[in-house]
Parts: C-alpha cells; sequence; structure tokens
C-alpha cells in the first residue's frame, strides 16, 4: 500500500534524476529556430534604419518643390522657373566643371602620395598618416581660409612671385575657377591619399615585381599593373568626391562668391535668405536637380563588377577550372577601398 509520504519521495527523487538542459543548448536551439527568419530580421532593421535617416528630409523637401507657397497647390511652378532661368544653367555648368576638376585633381595628389608611401622606401612614411588625419580633422571653413591667406593677392605666394619678376600682376587668382579647383582638391586629397593607400597595401605586389623582373620599367609598370589594381578605388573615390564637390558650400561661398563665380549650392542659399520668408520651395528645386547625377552615378557602379586581377591581366580561370571566384561587387567607396585586391584560387 502507497502512501502519501512514499508519493511524495518517489517525486522528489524523479526530478534529481532528471538532466537539465546546458544553457548552451538553450541558447543554440534558439538561434536555430531564429536562424530562418535572420534574413528578413536584418532586411527590416535595414529599412527601418535607412527610412528614418533619409525619408523625413527627402519628403519634406520634395513636398515643398512640388507645392506652390502662394496657393498651397500642387504646381511645377518651381521647377518651371528653374529650368528657365539662365543663372541655372551657368550653375549648374560651372557646378560640374568644380566637382569633376575637383575629383581629378585630388585623385591625382591622394594616388601619388599613396603609391610614394606604399610602394617606396621613402623615410617619414608615419607622417604622410598625421598630416592627413590632421588635415580631415581641421573644420572645412578654416582650412579654406587658411589657403585663401597663402594664396591672395597679398599672400606670400603672390608676394613672392611680384618680388622675382617685378610685376604688379598676381601668379595665382584664389578668386576663380581654378582657384576653386584647387583649394577643394587639397581638401579632399587627404581622404584620397588613405583610401588609395589601403588599397595599395592590401594589393599584392608580388604582380608589380614580375612585372619589372620581366623588364618592364617604372612607368610601364605603373600604367599596366598598379593602376589597374587600384582602379575600382580610384572609380569609387571619384564619385565619392564628384558627389561631395557637388554639394560643397564653403568653397564656393568663401571663394566663388567674391569672384561672382555661382553654383547650384550658392543658388540655393541665395534663394533662402533673399526672401522672407525663406523661398523652401524654390531652393528645394535645385536640390532635386542635384540629386539626379548621384542616382545615375549609384545606378551605374550597381552594374559593374569587380574582377580579379588575375582576370584583368588575362590569366583568370573560371569556377568550373576549379578556381574559386569572388561574387561581383558594386564599386561603393566603401567595399572598393577596403577590400583586398586579390582573389584566391
Amino acid at each position: 500500500m502507497t502512501t502519501s509520504a512514499d508519493l511524495a519521495h518517489d517525486i522528489r527523487s524523479a526530478g534529481e534524476n532528471r538532466t537539465a538542459l546546458p544553457a548552451d543548448s538553450v541558447v543554440t536551439a534558439l538561434w536555430a529556430r531564429l536562424s530562418a527568419y535572420q534574413t528578413l530580421v536584418l532586411a527590416m532593421l535595414l529599412i527601418v534604419v535607412l527610412a528614418a535617416l533619409v525619408l523625413p528630409p527627402f519628403l519634406f523637401l520634395l513636398k515643398a518643390s512640388i507645392v506652390d507657397s502662394r496657393g498651397g497647390e500642387w504646381s511645377l511652378a518651381n521647377f518651371e522657373a528653374v529650368l528657365r532661368s539662365r543663372r541655372f544653367l551657368v550653375s549648374s555648368a560651372n557646378s560640374l566643371a568644380f566637382a569633376a576638376g575637383s575629383a581629378v585633381l585630388a585623385l591625382i595628389i591622394g594616388w601619388m602620395t599613396a603609391w610614394i608611401v606604399e610602394r617606396t622606401n621613402t623615410p617619414l612614411k608615419p607622417l604622410a598618416y598625421l598630416t592627413a588625419i590632421i588635415s580631415l580633422g581641421t573644420p572645412y571653413i578654416l582650412y579654406v581660409t587658411a589657403w585663401l591667406l597663402v594664396f591672395g593677392k597679398a599672400g606670400p605666394i603672390n608676394q613672392l612671385y611680384r618680388a622675382l619678376t617685378g610685376t604688379s600682376d598676381v601668379l595665382i587668382d584664389i578668386y576663380s575657377m581654378p582657384g576653386m579647383i584647387m583649394v577643394e582638391g587639397f581638401l579632399w586629397s587627404p581622404l584620397a591619399f588613405l583610401l588609395v593607400g589601403a588599397t595599395l597595401r592590401n594589393a599584392n605586389p608580388e604582380l608589380e615585381e614580375a612585372a619589372r623582373v620581366s623588364g618592364a620599367g617604372v612607368g610601364a609598370t605603373i600604367r599596366r599593373v598598379t593602376l589597374r589594381l587600384s582602379l575600382p578605388s580610384i572609380l569609387a573615390l571619384s564619385m565619392l568626391v564628384f558627389i561631395r564637390a557637388i554639394e560643397a558650400f564653403e568653397v564656393p561661398a568663401l571663394v566663388g562668391l567674391p569672384g561672382r563665380i555661382s553654383v547650384l549650392t550658392t543658388d540655393i542659399y541665395g534663394n533662402m535668405v533673399a526672401k522672407a520668408p525663406p523661398d523652401i520651395g524654390g531652393a528645394s528645386a535645385p536640390w532635386c536637380w542635384c540629386c539626379s547625377p548621384f542616382t545615375a552615378d549609384c545606378r551605374g557602379t550597381r552594374k559593374g563588377s569587380r574582377p580579379s586581377p588575375a582576370r584583368a591581366f588575362g590569366r583568370g580561370r573560371s569556377s568550373s577550372g576549379g578556381c574559386a571566384t569572388r561574387r561581383p561587387r558594386s564599386l561603393s567607396p566603401i567595399s572598393c577601398c577596403f577590400s583586398s585586391s586579390r582573389s584566391r584560387c
């Protein structure tokens, strides 16, 4: 006959003999359940973050550009006024020339500095990185003002030129389109140096050594090997600097306005401050025009793939031959500049 005390003893014995699941097993099982939804959760998180960062200002400016400020009705009058303005065409041409020239100058200076630091035995290499970081940490308005003091009419460069030649002219007219391009190119050359330097550091130097052993000179090696290895980062940086120069305001305001050179950003600023209350719609319409080349650049770079150097030099093998190829990537500034420049079999 089983009493209540015997029944309680049996229950306690069964509880003591039960094997508890380890904490690691519970976490593993839970993660296995969530792994099926991992891609969906990450995609939703990315959508939420991007929507929170981009949509509020984008929708506000888009609405302001297609709403008539006088009657509050939907209208394309702001775009019509912008396209009919001759000043808009001049400012657009100036913006494109300014951005393209700045990107070319920044890439030339940055690439040459990166090649000297990463491919030669020059001394004081840490000094190059230190000065680049200090330059990027300087506020842009102070940076531009410093170059104005150096290249101004009363600056040391023009004073030295007048002392040597005895003329009253200036060597460099900083308040001109070439002056704007020079200052903006100097401003972004440290970033170009850091990103191109990362690409050359990760590139395989044996390809360049093989070219030199085969009899190629320094110029031919740079042109046929080094430039091809750094081409993805060059294309990505050109897009980055071009877009940033289109959006730049410090150089056009401090250098362009005194020289009577207008670009899209200074026109937007003029529309904002010329009227009270500010003409948000008239300022938003040129902004929509500014966004159009950015969209075209992004669509173009998404279609590009990034082949391995072996394929670039005609020595690649197909995946059927046993060589593991990389998935084609878009030429984004981060993925191109900080990824390794070689594929391994």
